[in-house]
């Protein structure tokens, strides 16, 4: 893997950043000078920085290098790894069978899978869709059985079903009940999962008979135009990736393209035009240019808060993140990658930063970007 000195690479962004201090934008050159000093602060090579309202953009901008290698300048065209934004498209798949009357929030999952999940030390309690969506499942991240899963340069060739079902089923290749669990009552604590999120995946196959990324095409990306999103590399032109960077040591580290068999979690690789499709359908209600990604009283259920008692401000895989300003969202973070999305559901402005940075803390940015878009 090469490696970029970083005065040489990015010395453009060698500016004035005094109008960002304090994270205030009134205008397009602040926000401009702020993205960069983001980008210089935190040593990432590109950022795709979109805000909006309803259904239309107010403005964006594609900042650095989507390839330092080949030194290809970021583009709309340009498709990013999202991370963990990718679980709130795995959420929506399952949301869209659960108003077709498939299950039933607190159903236990088990009776819907080809495996049983249970807690062990819990096994009179069962684990439903409503935990796997708060986080409340008491299902953990093995590291060790996850981190294996990575494939880079192609995708994953194991199935989602057979990997959970080696990772949930004792005596399975991956099973362990110490490890896979954190001993909690399913429903009592909140735990951030990749697994149960993953999950969740597998519970969309068996209730729509179909492959998960499938479903995901037929259900979401082709009614709402997303033509440039896919949870598979094979279906990309990979001369569009975003290529992710690791910064160590001074230099940045360029990581081959790759993927992971737990994908629901955070393998969708996307525009930040065809994610603003899918957070405008959101913002209004469930709708985006008169087509319906979920109905109304879904969307509702999604941004109620539904384990106050456990968590404050956690919907259905949806997080409060803003709570000064009262938005809603859900960052991501992968190898070479960080993101973050957020809407506010009263005014329906959102705001979008894609990168490809490692570590990257976008919070103080979205927040400004909003701020400035009240004022647009």
């Amino acid at each position: 893997m090469s490696k970029f000195l970083s005065f040489l690479m990015l010395g453009w962004l060698a500016i004035s950043y005094s109008s960002c201090k304090k994270y205030e934008i009134s205008s397009t050159e602040d926000f401009e000078t702020c993205v960069k000093q983001v980008m210089k602060d935190q040593k990432i090579p590109a950022v795709a920085a979109l805000v909006f309202q309803k259904d239309k953009i107010l403005h964006e901008q594609y900042f650095g290098s989507a390839d330092l290698e080949k030194n290809v300048a970021l583009d709309a065209q340009h498709m990013f790894l999202i991370a963990s934004i990718s679980k709130t498209i795995t959420a929506t798949a399952l949301m869209k069978l659960y108003e077709q009357d498939k299950f039933q929030l607190d159903d236990a999952i088990s009776n819907h899978l080809p495996f049983t999940v249970e807690a062990p030390e819990h096994k009179s309690t069962p684990i439903t869709f409503r935990m796997l969506l708060t986080h409340t499942s008491s299902i953990i991240d093995n590291s060790t059985a996850l981190d294996k899963q990575y494939y880079y340069g192609e995708d994953s060739p194991t199935s989602l079903k057979d990997f959970f079902e080696g990772y949930f089923t004792v005596n399975g290749q991956d099973y362990d009940a110490e490890l896979n669990f954190s001993g909690k009552k399913p429903g009592t604590t909140h735990e951030y999962s990749n697994a149960a999120s993953a999950l969740i995946g597998v519970l969309v196959e068996q209730l729509s008979g179909k492959p998960f990324d499938s479903y995901c095409q037929q259900q979401i990306f082709t009614p709402l135009d997303m033509n440039n999103t896919s949870w598979r590399l094979a279906n990309l032109d990979s001369s569009l990736i975003v290529r992710p960077y690791l910064y160590e040591g001074g230099d940045y580290t360029a990581v081959p393209h790759y993927t992971f068999t737990d994908y629901p979690n955070g393998g969708l690789r996307t525009t930040a035009q065809d994610l603003f499709k899918f957070l405008s359908a959101y913002a209004q209600n469930g709708q985006y240019q008169n087509k319906t990604l979920l109905q109304p009283a879904t969307i509702s259920e999604i941004f109620s808060e539904q384990i106050p008692d456990v968590e404050a401000g956690v919907g259905l895989h949806w997080f409060l993140m803003d709570t000064n300003r009262d938005l809603w969202g859900h960052n991501g973070g992968e190898k070479g990658v960080s993101t973050n999305m957020v809407f506010h559901k009263g005014t329906q402005i959102g705001v979008i930063i894609l990168s490809n940075g490692n570590d990257g803390s976008f919070d103080k940015l979205t927040g400004a970007i909003y701020d400035w878009a009240l004022e647009l």
